[in-house]
C-alpha cells in the first residue's frame, strides 16, 4: 500500500535532490574556490565554464538511454548508475586532506578575523585541480541523470490533456526551487566562518566535511529513485528503437527548417548570454565584500520567488507569446543588473545586501525564461526522440555558453582585471577598466533579444513546426551545426583547461594577463 500510494513521485525527489548537489558546488565554487583558495576570476569562470562542458555531454547520454535498454528499462538504471559515482566522488572530496587557506586567519574568540594583507598558503590556488576534476564528475553525472529524467518527465508532460500541458512541469520546478531555497539555506550557514570570507568563528563546517553531507544526499535519493519510479507505467509500451535508426531518425530531424531554428536560437542567446566580465567575482569579494551567508540568503530568495513566479506564469502566462515575453524579460533582467551593478563599480553604494536586490527580482523573471525555453522542447519534441531532442537543445546550449565565456574571457583579458592588486588600489581607472568588460557583458545579453523570431510564438505554432518539419531538409546547415558543436566543445574545453594548471593560467588566450612578468 505504501509502495503504491508513493509509485510515481520519484522525479519530485530526484529534482529535489538535484538542489542539493547543485548549491554544493556552486556554494563551495564562491566560497571554497573564491574565499578559501583565492582562485583568480578567470580561473573562477573557467572552472564554471568546465562545468558547463559537462553539463553538454547530455547530448551523448541521451543516445544511449533512448537507445539502449538495461533490464527493460531506458532511464532507471542510468540514474541509479550516476548517483552512485556522485556518491563515490562526493567521498572522495571528503576523504582528501583540506589545504590551508590563502590569507592568514586569527580563530581567537577576541579577535576572530582574516587578514587580507598576511598570505599563509601563497599556493592555495593550485590546490583546485583535484577539486576542479572531482566537481566535473559530479556535474558529469548529474547531466547524466537529469537526461534520463528529463525524458521521462517529458514523456509524462505529452500524456497531459493540452489546455493542461505545463502543470506537471511547474509541479516540479516549484519542488526544485523550495528544495533548493532550504539547501541553499543550510550550505550559507555552514559556510559563514571567517577562512570562507564569512563572519561566524566557530560555528560552520569545512568544505570536506560538506562533501560528506552531499554524499549521504546521493544514497537517499538512490534508494528513494528505485523504490518509487513508474518507468514501466509511462515508458514500457514505447518501442525501442536501435541506436543506429536512433541516429538516422536524429539526424533527419536535425536537417528539418524549424528544428534548426530552435537550435540556432539557443546557439545565439547562449553564445551572447556566455559572455560574461571575469572582474565579477572579484568584485562581490573585494570591493562590496559579500559573505557566503549573503550570497547564500540570496540564492535562498531565488528560488523562493522562483517558486512563486512559476504559480503566478502557470495561473496567468501559459498563454502568453513566447517571442514577447522573451524580448520583455530579457530586457528587465539586464537593465535591473546595471541599475545595482554600476553603483558598486564606482563606490557610489556598496552594500552586499543591494548587490544581490537585483538578482532577486530578475531571478523571479528568469525562471520564466528558463521555464519558457523548456515548454518549446515539450511541445516539439517528436516521439521516440524526447530525451534526445531536449537534450541535444540543452547540450548546445551549453557549449556554446562555454564557447562565449571562453571568448569573453580572452576579449577581456587585454583589460587587465584578473589582478588583486587592481581592486586593492580601487583607483578610477581601476573602476574604469572593470565597468568595460561589464558594459561589454551588458551589451551581448540585450543583444539575444534580436533573435526571439526563431523561436514559435505560442503552442499552436510549435505543434504546426513539429509535423511540418520533415517535408525540408538542410544538410549543409546541419553539418555546419554539428561542426560548430564539436569544434566549440573542443575550444572552450582547451581554454578551460588552461586555467587549472599553473604554467599555462597567466596565457592571455586562456583570460589571464599574460605570463611574460611586468617591469
Amino acid at each position: 500500500m505504501l509502495f503504491a500510494k508513493f509509485r510515481g513521485t520519484s522525479p519530485y525527489v530526484i529534482y529535489a535532490f538535484q538542489g542539493l548537489f547543485f548549491k554544493f558546488i556552486y556554494a563551495s565554487l564562491y566560497a571554497f574556490f573564491g574565499q578559501y583558495l583565492n582562485v583568480d576570476g578567470h580561473q573562477y569562470l573557467s572552472v564554471s565554464n568546465l562545468l558547463r562542458n559537462a553539463w553538454s555531454m547530455k547530448m551523448f547520454f541521451s543516445f544511449v538511454s533512448d537507445s539502449i535498454p538495461i533490464c527493460g528499462l531506458r532511464r532507471l538504471p542510468y540514474v541509479a548508475v550516476s548517483l552512485c559515482i556522485i556518491f563515490a566522488s562526493c567521498l572522495t572530496m571528503f576523504l582528501l586532506p583540506m589545504p590551508d587557506p590563502y590569507f592568514e586567519v586569527n580563530f581567537a574568540p577576541n579577535n576572530c578575523s582574516r587578514d587580507l594583507d598576511q598570505i599563509q598558503n601563497p599556493a592555495a590556488p593550485n590546490s583546485a585541480l583535484p577539486y576542479s576534476i572531482l566537481f566535473i564528475i559530479v556535474y558529469t553525472c548529474m547531466a547524466w541523470g537529469d537526461c534520463c529524467i528529463d525524458a521521462l518527465l517529458t514523456q509524462m508532460s505529452m500524456l497531459e490533456p493540452d489546455h493542461k500541458r505545463g502543470r506537471l512541469l511547474t509541479g516540479i520546478k516549484i519542488d526544485q526551487n523550495l528544495s533548493s531555497a532550504c539547501f541553499a539555506l543550510v550550505f550559507a550557514l555552514f559556510y559563514n566562518r571567517v577562512d570562507y570570507g564569512g563572519t561566524f568563528c566557530s560555528v560552520g563546517l569545512d568544505f570536506n566535511q560538506m562533501a560528506l553531507i552531499v554524499a549521504i544526499g546521493a544514497v537517499i535519493t538512490l534508494l528513494y529513485s528505485l523504490l518509487f519510479t513508474n518507468e514501466r507505467d509511462v515508458d514500457g509500451k514505447e518501442k525501442v528503437i536501435s541506436l543506429r535508426d536512433n541516429l538516422r531518425n536524429f539526424w533527419k530531424l536535425l536537417q528539418t527548417t524549424h528544428f534548426l531554428k530552435l537550435i540556432s536560437f539557443r546557439v545565439f542567446i547562449s553564445l551572447l548570454f556566455g559572455i560574461s566580465s571575469p572582474a565579477r567575482s572579484k568584485v562581490e569579494t573585494r570591493w562590496v565584500k559579500v559573505e557566503p551567508l549573503t550570497k547564500g540568503f540570496q540564492s535562498v530568495g531565488i528560488n523562493l520567488l522562483s517558486a512563486f513566479g512559476m504559480l503566478i506564469f502557470r495561473r496567468f502566462f501559459m498563454q502568453v507569446n513566447w517571442r514577447s515575453l522573451i524580448r520583455t524579460l530579457t530586457t528587465i533582467e539586464v537593465f535591473l543588473r546595471i541599475s545595482t551593478e554600476v553603483l558598486a563599480i564606482f563606490n557610489v553604494f556598496r552594500n552586499q545586501y543591494f548587490w544581490y536586490a537585483d538578482d532577486l527580482v530578475s531571478g523571479f523573471f528568469h525562471t520564466w525564461l528558463f521555464f519558457t525555453n523548456s515548454l518549446v522542447v515539450i511541445e516539439y519534441a517528436p516521439s521516440n526522440l524526447e530525451g534526445t531532442s531536449f537534450a541535444f537543445l540543452w547540450s548546445v546550449s551549453a557549449i556554446s555558453s562555454s564557447v562565449g565565456t571562453a571568448f569573453g574571457n580572452f576579449l577581456m583579458s587585454f583589460f587587465d582585471v584578473v589582478d588583486d592588486q587592481r581592486y586593492f588600489r580601487d583607483s578610477s581607472a581601476d573602476r574604469w577598466a572593470v565597468f568595460a568588460t561589464f558594459c561589454i557583458e551588458y551589451c551581448c545579453a540585450l543583444s539575444t533579444i534580436a533573435f526571439v523570431f526563431l523561436l514559435p510564438t505560442q503552442k499552436p505554432m510549435a505543434k504546426e513546426w513539429r509535423e511540418k518539419g520533415e517535408k525540408s531538409a538542410h544538410f549543409r546547415l546541419a553539418m555546419s551545426l554539428l561542426a560548430f558543436v564539436a569544434v566549440g566543445f573542443v575550444f572552450s574545453l582547451v581554454l578551460s583547461g588552461f586555467t587549472l594548471f599553473e604554467p599555462t593560467r597567466c596565457l592571455v588566450i586562456a583570460g589571464g594577463p599574460g605570463c611574460t612578468p611586468h617591469i
